[in-house]
């Protein structure tokens, strides 16, 4: 008998010997596998560095509205003609002429004041009413030719009360050429 527990205590321990090759086999798979994976982020993180590296950023987007613009007319529709723009069935005529009532009602928040400049130009100058205007608001100042006619556009009517215009930054003058083009 002792022979055999000699023998079951040799296979007992071969077991155990392969056990221990094979957790040790399972642990470096995973240490490889771990280390391939940090080895592949940080040479991914360098090649896009390196791309990177001296690309110029992009120019800051201007918001017409701000202090530091003031169009004469959204930049998107510069240059077409204004019967085929987006703004056109909701813009009302403010100058030249007397203002409508309608256009008065969409115009809503803002006060337009004109004058003649030295060249006979005219200089039109939309501007939010006192307390209605928030912060951010600005007045919009157009030069106008002859021949040129400002169209005002509320693109959000559904943010007015009755004597005021919760959010002036959604509105916008236009001027129009004679040719009906968009200054």
């Amino acid at each position: 008998m002792d022979n055999e527990d000699s023998k079951t205590e040799n296979t007992e321990m071969q077991e155990k010997v392969e056990e221990t090759t094979s957790e040790k086999k399972s642990s470096s798979t995973t240490t490889y596998f771990i280390l391939a994976i940090v080895v592949l982020l940080i040479g991914g993180s360098a090649v896009w560095a390196i791309k990177n590296l001296n690309k110029t950023p992009e120019p800051p987007v201007q918001v017409i509205g701000t202090e530091t613009q003031k169009p004469q007319g959204p930049p998107s529709i510069k240059g077409q003609k204004f019967s085929d723009t987006n703004f056109f069935d909701q813009a009302v005529q403010i100058y030249p002429g007397v203002v409508s009532e309608s256009a008065k009602a969409v115009m809503n928040g803002w006060t337009l004041k004109t004058k003649t400049l030295t060249d006979g130009s005219i200089q039109a100058d939309l501007i939010p009413v006192g307390s209605e205007a928030t912060e951010g608001d600005t007045a919009h100042t157009f030069i106008l030719k002859a021949g040129d006619t400002l169209y005002f556009v509320d693109t959000n009517p559904n943010d007015d009360g009755p004597t005021e215009d919760a959010n002036t930054r959604d509105d916008m003058g236009i001027v129009v050429g004679a040719d009906g083009i968009v200054q």
